[in-house]
Parts: structure tokens; sequence; C-alpha cells
């Protein structure tokens, strides 16, 4: 008996084992950008599955325990401050694992993306203070979740920071590596490079290593910015389909446990997140080492910034209207559609509506579609002034009959918007147009990078 009560004692007064820390979801299918804006989660609703984590800011129980509930991994948005003190990065990347949003989130927060591990080379003061606080970190909370998302030089210069990387690889369950190309620079060849790199340095970091790829095209939400959709000459949806598919092609790419994209707030929102999903599911999900779609990057609108004058475009004026091509500089219009002046321009002309008694019609003909993919046609807009306005774009069959259409009602003055959205075409020879039609007599409107692209298989009907 007193044997028994020393072995109960025992077992009272021992610790609670440790809880265990959740698995990464696998495959790792990873969406920056999530929030409580309705327009952001409602859309992220829709395309999950296939991504098994979100990063964002809700401070919303429900929404979380909502994404918890479909298996989806839910990480809080914590940032890497330039100069903070080991202590400071510790209180900043503990913050979510202590908040329990008021008892509505029992345990806090299950994971943190971290963003993000820069360019804070071996041997120097920040380095030192950033290792010390992830290992600071995980020693705390063995049983969370941790993400970091790093810059492209420790890719790209892998050998001057072994430091970070070794602590990612002790003390983080996924680095996830900006890997950001752009259309105009296409240079996929850094896919593999930074694998090659890496694996040199600390081999087993690859296992828990994904490729971050730019999806950013500067979607009018966003006001402006990154602008990795940026040649008039190439379809975006075939490049990202191209960087999965070295991905999942490279020897040692191949073996990635997925991919994550950011941010989903500078998107096509219409057009691009539904691309992404199809991508992650035929190569991750489904384990497809083929293209999605055709393998190629075609554009197939071949005079898309003017820069051959009107050659290709069927310019129809309404009654009192005017169409014609302006010289941005004459014009005082800027041609720049983001801040940054690192990416492509517009060319020095571009098309100009000005609406009269009835609307104006400009029309590009495109032969040898494929009727049995889905395809994304957008352009940019622009208005000399005013409020409330309307633009379209839209495609017609070669016997003019309307097939798809989409009209954005508040394009704005001094600020390009775009137009963007997927159909499948009815015919292989159709029309994209557009129009002012729905705008108020008088408006003026100018217009920009007119792009048709291929995207992936159209749903076979049943």
């Amino acid at each position: 008996m007193k044997r028994l009560m020393l072995v109960l004692g025992y077992l009272l007064l021992a610790p609670a084992a440790p809880a265990e820390r959740p698995a990464v979801p696998r495959p790792f299918l990873f969406m920056y950008g999530h929030s409580d804006n309705d327009w952001v989660h409602e859309g992220i609703q829709r395309i999950t599955p296939p991504f098994t984590g979100l990063e964002g800011t809700s401070t919303n129980a429900d929404v979380i325990k909502e994404f918890r509930a479909k298996g989806v991994v839910y990480a809080a948005h914590v940032v890497n401050p330039v100069t903070a003190t080991k202590d400071e990065l510790v209180a900043t990347w503990r913050a979510p694992f202590d908040n329990d949003l008021g008892g509505d989130l029992p345990g806090g927060y299950e994971a943190i993306a971290i963003d993000e591990f820069r360019d804070n080379r071996d041997s120097t003061l920040q380095c030192d203070r950033v290792c010390r606080a992830l290992k600071e970190l995980r020693e705390l909370y063995p049983d969370k979740l941790i993400f970091v998302a790093a810059t492209w030089q420790l890719g790209q210069h892998a050998d001057q920071h072994t430091e970070q990387l070794t602590a990612i690889n002790d003390y983080a369950d996924v680095l996830m590596l900006e890997t950001y190309l752009r259309e105009g620079n296409f240079a996929y060849r850094h896919v593999g490079a930074y694998a090659d790199n890496i694996k040199a340095v600390v081999p087993a970091l690859l296992n828990k290593t994904v490729l971050g790829l730019g999806i950013s095209q500067d979607d009018r939400v966003a006001g402006g910015g990154h602008m990795f959709d940026d040649s008039p000459h190439r379809g975006f949806m075939g490049c990202l389909d191209h960087q999965l598919h070295c991905i999942r092609n490279d020897p040692d790419l191949s073996s990635l446990p997925g991919a994550m994209f950011w941010a989903y707030y500078r998107t096509h929102l219409d057009t691009t997140p539904e691309v992404l999903a199809r991508l992650c599911d035929h190569y991750f999900v489904q384990g497809n080492t083929g293209y999605l779609g055709d393998g190629k990057w075609d554009q197939f609108i071949g005079n898309p910034i003017f820069d051959d004058g009107a050659a290709g475009w069927t310019l129809t004026p309404g009654e009192g209207g005017v169409v014609e091509l302006f010289n941005y500089a004459a014009a005082g219009v800027s041609p720049t559609r983001n801040r940054s002046s690192q990416f492509t321009k517009h060319g020095s002309h571009g098309l100009k509506m000005v609406r009269g008694v009835t609307g104006n019609r400009v029309s590009y003909r495109c032969t040898g579609i494929d009727t049995g993919m889905v395809h994304v046609v957008s352009a940019f807009v622009m208005a000399k002034s005013g409020d409330d306005n309307r633009a379209s774009v839209s495609v017609a069959g070669s016997d003019g009959a309307e097939a798809a259409i989409r009209e954005l009602q508040d394009v704005r003055p001094g600020h390009w918007s775009r137009i963007a959205f997927t159909f499948v075409p009815a015919t292989s020879t159709i029309d994209v147009v557009l129009s002012d039609k729905s705008a108020a007599p008088g408006t003026t409107l100018y217009w920009d990078f007119i792009e048709l692209e291929d995207a992936y298989p159209a749903p076979v009907q049943r």
C-alpha cells in the first residue's frame, strides 16, 4: 500500500507531458494575405482547398476555427523589425501564441509566420539577435508552429547566411523562401539554384523549404506597388505554370513539400487566385509533373501597348465620339502603372476614347484560339477626370455576338485600374472589345496594355 501511495504521489507531482506540436500540413500550400476584410475573406474561402495554410491578421476566433475545421493552419502575421533586440523580437513573435482573443481562442494561435528574415549576414549583430530569438521562442513554445519567410538573399547567397539558415532548420517548421520572377526578366534558373545553394550549406533544410512565388499584379485594390505581370508579350498564367513545373521536375525541388504565394491582395482577384488553386491541386495534390496548361507563355494580342500604332486594332467611334492614339508625354499622362520605377512602363503611346452621344468601340481580332482552354483577358484603363467613370472589356465571336463582358464602374482619374476576367471561347476566332458605352457623354478614358492568354483546360461539362 505504501509503495502504491508513493507511485500515486509521484504521478500527481510529476509535470504534465508537453502538448504535441501540430503536424505541418502536407502538402504545404500556403497563401499569404488573409484579413477580416470581407472581399479578402470571401475570396480566400472560395479557393480553400487546396490551400492548407494561411497567413493573416484575423482577430475573429470563429474565422480561425472555421479554417482549422477544414484542416487549414492559420498563422498569425508577425514582423521582424530591422534593428530589434533579441528580447524585442521574442516579445513580438510570441504575442499571438499568448493571445486567446478574450477567451474565444483557447490556447492562442497555433502558428505564426515571421515576415521576414533578411540579408543579415553571418557574424553580424542582427544575425545573432535573430538566431537567439528564434531559439528562445522554440524553447518557450515547443507545441507551436513557426513559419519563417525569408528574402531571396538567403537562397542566392546561402553560404553567407549559414547561421540564419541553421537556426531556421533547428527551430522553425517551414522556410518560405522568396523567389520573385517577373515576366520581363523571367530568370527561372534561380528556382533550382536556390535549392542547390541551400543544400550545399544546410542539406536537411530542403525538407522543410518551400518557394514563395511572385504573383503581384498591381491590382487596383492595392493602389500600386510591385508588378511581376510586367511584360505585354508574355502570358502570366503560363509563367506561373512553368515555375511550378520546374519545381516538380527538378531533382532537388521535387522533394519540396509545397509552395507559397504572397500576396493575395495584389493579384487579379477574379482570375489569379483560382489559377493558383488549380496549379496547386494539379502539381501537389494530384502529384502531376506535366503542365497544367499548354506549356507556353503566349499572349495573343500582337500589338498590346500600341508600339505599332493602331495595327491590328479596329477603331469605331460612336456618334460624336473620339477614338485615337495619344502620346503620353504630349498628353501629360503618366505611363507608369505603379509606384516602382524598376518595373515595365507602357510604351510611348496609348489609346484615348472620348464618349459622344453613343459609345465608342475598339476591337482586336484573334484567330486560332483554343476553345478547350479557359482564357484570361485584361486591360488597363484610366479616366482623365471625374467620378463614376465606366469602362468595359468584352469578348465577341466573329459574328459580333457578345460572349463575355466585365464592366468597371469607378475608373479613377490619374490611376491605372485593371479589368480582368476569365472565359471559355466558343469559337476559335474572337474579338477583344474595349468600350465606353456605359460611360456618361464627355467621359475621357485612356487604355493600354491589353492582353489575352490561356490558363488551364476548361472543365468538362457533364
